[in-house]
């Protein structure tokens, strides 16, 4: 998988032409329809992936603090030449007992939601920024979203990032490969891997989950945007073998693969306009 990662990455980077970055002025805000098809597990480590489709509302918005856009949701605190201090946010969707065969007769797993603070460093860069690598720091509180949301615990992760922006076809493109070890608490595994005593079978024995190394985790990401159509892909590789739930009876992969490709649509955007970083002017 490893290999197979890498030699598309390289394809990507040997893609790349040399052109100049310059600031821009771009909309304050911009609104965008879209969808596509996503392949995800039902939890790292399960057996089995469901394919999804994903029609969605994109909004984009260039705030001095709160910005919305591909990189998700963020509201920056600290903003320096190399360092950012925002807020990230993550979830997951959920699944029933009936969709995973190893969990019947278990409540089903809710969607979940993480936020929390993320501080982004940049380690070395070249051509003003067309080409980088960046260490992330993150922490999240996770939310299990039933009808009332509850507090499940912690997720944190150091990823390292390598970015490259490149011409290819009719626009330029967004490439990046992410690495990062993940970790969670107690009550987060918990909600994921613990067989309390109650759903013990005679091929699911019960088991406690405990907090601490949850894997490994590495992504491939294309983002390219040309006017008004945007389209993303993503392909995503989890490995739990070492994590502390590992034994769970829940856990029936080592590795999981998750990928994914959506297109928007751009039809509305502000009059105001505002000046974008070097970074976000090559995005179209």
């Amino acid at each position: 998988m490893k290999k197979f990662i890498a030699s598309i990455l390289a394809v990507f980077v040997s893609a790349g032409l040399t052109f100049e970055v310059k600031a821009a002025e771009r909309p304050l805000w911009e609104l965008a329809a879209g969808g596509g098809i996503v392949s995800l597990p039902h939890y790292r480590g399960a057996e089995d992936n469901r394919v999804l489709p994903v029609p969605f509302v994109y909004p984009v918005y260039r705030g001095e603090v709160l910005k919305v856009d591909d990189e998700g949701v963020r509201g920056i605190f600290l903003e320096s030449k190399r360092v950012r201090f925002d807020l990230s946010a993550d979830g997951t969707v959920p699944s029933s007992g009936g969709d995973v065969d190893v969990r019947e007769g278990m409540p089903e797993l809710d969607a979940t939601f993480q936020l929390g603070p993320s501080l982004t460093i940049d380690l070395w860069e070249r051509d003003r920024h067309r080409e980088k690598l960046f260490l992330t720091l993150l922490v999240r509180g996770v939310l299990a979203l039933d009808s009332t949301p509850d507090y499940i615990g912690l997720a944190a992760s150091p990823k390292l990032t390598y970015q490259r922006h490149v011409y290819f076809g009719d626009r330029y493109w967004r490439i990046g490969t992410t690495g990062g070890v993940e970790f969670g608490s107690n009550r987060l595994h918990d909600f994921f891997y613990t067989v309390e005593p109650v759903f013990e079978t005679a091929t699911r024995p019960s088991f406690n989950a405990s907090g601490g190394y949850a894997g490994t985790r590495f992504t491939l990401s294309a983002q390219g945007r040309r006017r008004r159509n945007w389209i993303g892909a993503f392909i995503r590789y989890d490995n739990v073998d070492g994590a502390v739930f590992r034994d769970s009876p829940l856990v029936r992969r080592s590795g999981n693969i998750s990928a994914g490709i959506v297109f928007a649509w751009f039809f509305a955007q502000s009059k105001r306009m505002v000046t974008v970083p070097d970074t976000e002017a090559l995005r179209y």
